[in-house]
């Protein structure tokens, strides 16, 4: 987005939600390249995106539990993801 000097605010959540599709289709097979290549040893035949059916629900449920109980925060650190 900020490469189209959109910003996140100005988006419904829909439009912000085809943008991180968007990415996933660009990025998600380099990011996957990228664990195989540090060794990362996963059943590749079984990959998730968190935002996949079945698993969005879940994955919303455990966000709102982990910062209900503080322990979500925002560093500056290295991660494997952008």
């Amino acid at each position: 987005l900020r490469e189209k000097g959109i910003k996140k605010s100005d988006l419904s959540r829909e439009e912000f939600l085809n943008y991180a599709w968007e990415w996933k289709e660009k990025y998600g097979g380099i990011i996957l390249h990228q664990l195989r290549k540090l060794g990362a040893s996963c059943d590749w035949e079984r990959t998730a995106f968190t935002m996949d059916k079945g698993y969005y629900e879940d994955v919303i449920k455990m966000f709102v539990d982990l910062y209900k109980k503080d322990k979500l925060y925002r560093g500056l650190r290295m991660v494997n993801w952008d």
